[in-house]
């Protein structure tokens, strides 16, 4: 468009033309304005997905390592009530009848169980104290769990013939709680 014929329309009519290269401009720096709004929330909005995504990633394996620890030291516990329930009556039993032999049978045996790594059994006779013991008791993160060992089949009283003192550890919990987290 002839410029005159711009500026004339622009004073007599009061319509404002704009010559076609202004228009291209102006349409470059609004389109230039819309993607800096358009890419500054795209990354706001791909940070903040990556961190909620991260964040629920997080929470859900650690709550799934504090089940399975929970569950390791149920079958601690188990393990221990197990060896109160089955091994003491029997090693009582081998006391009374002062079967070493046997003794240390079932020691080995109640060794064997996940996470047992020492057992002790105490018996005093004549106040002489006399001690059988199995496994390692220098194993890091050792608790003990002290069993009575109470004599009630072999005569009308119970009376105690020793206790039996086993060592657990949380030690193979911990490893297997690592390996599983860093699956």
């Amino acid at each position: 468009m002839n410029v005159g014929l711009v500026e004339l329309l622009n004073q007599t009519m009061g319509i404002s033309i704009q010559s076609p290269k202004k228009v291209t401009r102006l349409a470059m720096v609004s389109s230039s304005q819309e993607n800096e709004f358009y890419s500054g929330l795209s990354q706001r909005l791909l940070f903040f997905i990556l961190l909620c995504s991260t964040a629920f990633t997080l929470i859900a394996t650690a709550l799934q390592l504090y089940f399975e620890y929970r569950e390791d030291v149920t079958k601690v516990d188990e393990n221990l009530s197990f060896i109160e329930r089955s091994y003491a009556p029997a090693l009582t039993r081998s006391l009374y009848e002062v079967d070493e032999k046997q003794v240390e049978l079932q020691l080995s045996g109640a060794l064997q169980l996940e996470d047992i790594v020492y057992l002790e059994v105490i018996e005093v006779i004549a106040g002489e104290e006399y001690k059988l013991t199995a496994g390692d008791n220098q194993v890091p993160d050792i608790f003990y769990e002290v069993i009575p060992l109470i004599n009630d089949e072999m005569s009308d009283r119970p009376y105690s013939v020793g206790t039996l003192k086993v060592g657990a550890t949380r030690d193979g919990i911990n490893q297997r709680l690592w390996s599983k987290a860093l699956r």
